[in-house]
């Protein structure tokens, strides 16, 4: 009585369990842990209508672990009441699929020998379909360092079997050696493979040779008898598995994943770089860590980079890649390169249009990633022949999806409008088409100087000369980012060089050349307001009233100061007026000292509190350049902090500064590095034609200018003798001492600022 209330009480809980795992995964659908735990539960409460439903709608969405896919088939199998075995066999073949599960091969093998009445019976049919999955389970995991011998020693039991049975039934002697040979092979084999337990092998195969009537070993040797060959592949077999161990070791235990991953590949190197490396042992490895990691996209892409350098078989590469985005399903380049493979191997057209559109629906994290695998599609179809409706049809579905996701992705390298508008014109012959594109870019993207680089080069490789001039003459005078119209105009005047009049020449020098007067006095005005800003900043600063510096005083210098008022002497009565003023000019005198520049070039710091302004002017504007890295070619879309980390590992890193274009606020592709010493200078230098974002930078010694006074007394270098703005009357200053008055110098400046404006 008391136990089936306990029964009904443990079912009783086991459903309040499985109905809160239901709302938990119909909270999270997409959650493999939510899955895992409602296939649990199910199975707990022995649900196994429910539970074969569930086991499929999670393998829909995830890749099953061994472990789960044991349970399945053992469920399955309790369940078969006939002969038909298959659905449980199809189970077992869809685990293989997945991952590498040595104990999952050992259950399906002894499945099929105990169930499957061919086996059992041992007809000629049945041996011959059981030795043949014996020799994929042999294939699959039979080199598994620590592992594969229990594959082995089943495969021999199996065969060992088969000849008691052949002693029993049989009397053909030629049969019954026949099969002694299967499992002297099955031993020689197994010898020759680098396994962990080697001297155990070979006592059994000593002793079953002694069974068979073979004097073989000795208490002197156990070696002596054997065959000569067997025993030198045992010995090559038994080093290769000391030269393992170390780093079988490192995988036993629990290490951390981190620890454990390392370590795989640690040992995965160790085998690639063998003298004679066995690409079936590495590519166990790889299974064996994918195994334990299945969600790691840096191993898989390892993995499939190895397998398309060196073991390039069309059955192998396509089913690990389809297992790769299965278990990555985010990662862009697994779905590029899975693309690549099936073209490689000639795969039908169905096959990788169904491939693209499975990645499509699969959420990767950047434009750049969608971008990489259209492109790897119209590549295809290109190659393919493809029909020019096919090719548009993915230009259009990719340049849609760019647009509706990401409306800030900038496609700086014109990759997919720029082939689209090549495209038209190669192969569609529609020359219409291909401006029309060049001329949307135009719209939306003006300020890029590639894209009117771009049009013009489309132009110019049809030898239209006109319409390339009519695009010169639409840009030159554009606001373009960076150096752009700079480009441009030179770029125009080349153009005409070789292609145009002289009068066509003369006209374009007029124009560009005003262009690039004007850009060269703009950017002169710009360093002058480098130094103008800061300048107007600090006299600012030094109109502060009394009581204002006062109140920025800390507390412990208003208080010493107020204790040195204290203490001050007071004038003696009778003193001479000539002591006094004697004293007055000394107190000039050290005023005077006090408001010289120090050796570095940093105003004094004074009791009123306008050199703390000075100083700090001061220490913001002053470049020496001395321990300082000059970067070019630099991404325009990379910020400071992408700077900071690429330089972070150089150490000493104390500022970096990124030119960027004074209206549009653009990058401008440069950058100044500063570092404490030369140690850190030197790492950073190290790192020039070093990839960054898209382009590999330059990185050179910045070489600092002459040092040079400053109107100010400081040390900052502001050529002003080379400043000569567009209008400027006369000659430059010749001299530091032209420029003292900062007002004049100001006015000056916006002058010349505003006839470069007018």
């Amino acid at each position: 009585m008391a136990s089936s209330s306990d029964s009904e009480s443990e079912r009783e809980n086991g459903e309040d369990e499985l109905a809160a795992v239901e709302v938990a995964l119909a909270a999270n659908p997409d959650s493999y842990e939510a899955h895992e735990q409602y296939v649990a539960a199910l199975r707990k409460a022995g649900h196994l209508d429910r539970l074969r439903a569930a086991r499929e709608a999670m393998n829909a969405l995830f890749p099953i672990p061994g472990r789960m896919w044991r349970e399945w088939a053992r469920d399955e199998a309790n369940l078969l009441d006939g002969s038909d075995i298959s659905p449980v066999v199809e189970l077992y073949e869809r685990g293989l699929r997945e991952y590498l599960d040595v104990p999952l091969w050992l259950d399906y093998l002894e499945f099929v020998e105990d169930r499957d009445p061919g086996v059992s019976q041992c007809t000629p049919q049945g041996l011959q379909k059981m030795r043949e999955l014996y020799e994929r389970a042999i294939t699959a995991s039979g080199i598994h360092a620590t592992e594969g011998s229990a594959i082995w020693e089943a495969y021999r039991e199996f065969e060992q079997a088969v000849l008691l049975t052949m002693a029993e039934y049989t009397d053909g002697d030629k049969e019954k050696e026949k099969q002694a040979g299967r499992v002297e092979s099955l031993f020689h084999r197994q010898l020759a493979v680098p396994l962990s337990n080697h001297a155990p092998t070979l006592n059994d195969y000593i002793e079953w040779e002694r069974e068979q009537g073979k004097t073989i070993g000795s208490l002197e040797d156990k070696f002596a008898g054997v065959d000569a060959n067997v025993l030198a592949a045992y010995k090559k077999a038994e080093s290769g598995w000391l030269e393992c161990k170390v780093f079988e070791n490192s995988l036993s235990g629990k290490p951390a994943d981190a620890e454990l991953l390392q370590n795989y590949l640690i040992y995965i190197d160790f085998e690639q770089k063998k003298s004679k490396s066995d690409p079936a042992r590495v590519q166990v490895l790889f299974e064996r860590a994918v195994t334990a990691f299945p969600v790691s996209s840096d191993l898989w892409l390892k993995y499939t980079g190895y397998l398309d350098q060196k073991l390039k078989v069309a059955v192998v590469c396509k089913n690990v890649y389809a297992r790769a985005v299965r278990n990555c399903p985010w990662v862009g380049e697994l779905w590029r390169k899975y693309l690549l493979t099936l073209e490689r191997f000639n795969s039908s057209d169905e096959e990788m249009s169904e491939v693209f559109e499975q990645s499509m629906k699969r959420g990767f994290q950047t434009p750049s990633e969608y971008l990489d695998v259209f492109l790897t599609r119209v590549d295809g179809l290109r190659r393919q022949m493809a029909s020019v409706e096919r090719l548009r049809e993915v230009f259009q579905r990719a340049a849609d999806l760019l647009a509706n996701y990401f409306p800030d992705f900038v496609d700086r390298s014109l990759r997919l409008q720029g082939y689209w508008a090549r495209m038209e014109v190669r192969l569609a012959k529609d020359i219409s088409a291909a401006r029309s594109i060049w001329e949307r870019l135009v719209k939306s993207s003006g300020w890029m100087t590639e894209v009117w680089q771009g049009y013009i080069n489309m132009e110019l490789g049809l030898e239209n000369i006109n319409e390339v001039r009519a695009l010169y003459r639409k840009c030159y005078s554009r606001k373009l980012e960076g150096n752009g119209s700079k480009v441009i105009c030179e770029g125009w005047l080349q153009f005409e060089r070789e292609f145009g009049t002289l009068e066509d020449f003369e006209k374009a020098s007029l124009k560009a050349g005003q262009r690039l007067e004007e850009i060269q006095s703009i950017e002169a005005v710009q360093d002058t307001e480098e130094f103008k800003e800061p300048r107007m900043k600090h006299e600012r600063g030094n109109q502060e009233s009394s009581a204002q510096a006062a109140k920025r005083k800390r507390p412990k210098d208003v208080k010493e100061e107020k204790k040195r008022q204290k203490v001050a002497p007071k004038r003696e009565p009778g003193k001479l007026h000539s002591e006094a003023k004697m004293a007055t000019n000394e107190g000039d005198r050290d005023a005077s000292e006090r408001e010289k520049p120090n050796e570095q070039g940093q105003a004094p710091a004074t009791t009123d509190g306008r050199g703390e302004a000075a100083t700090q002017f001061k220490k913001n504007r002053v470049f020496t350049d001395e321990l300082t890295a000059f970067v070019s070619n630099i991404d325009l879309e990379l910020t400071e902090k992408e700077l900071k980390e690429f330089f972070a590992p150089c150490g000493g890193l104390k500022g970096v500064r990124l030119l960027r274009d004074r209206n549009t606020r653009r990058s401008r592709g440069l950058a100044y590095i500063d570092f404490e010493n030369e140690e850190n200078l030197a790492a950073a230098i190290s790192k020039n034609r070093t990839k960054l974002g898209a382009r590999k930078v330059s990185v050179a010694r910045s070489k600092p200018k002459p040092k040079q006074e400053d109107v100010s007394g400081g040390s900052e270098k502001v050529e002003r003798d080379k400043i000569k703005p567009l209008g400027w009357q006369g000659s430059a200053p010749k001299s530091d001492e032209a420029l003292n008055s900062n007002e004049e110098f100001r006015k000056t400046l916006l002058k010349s600022k505003e006839k470069v404006v007018t």
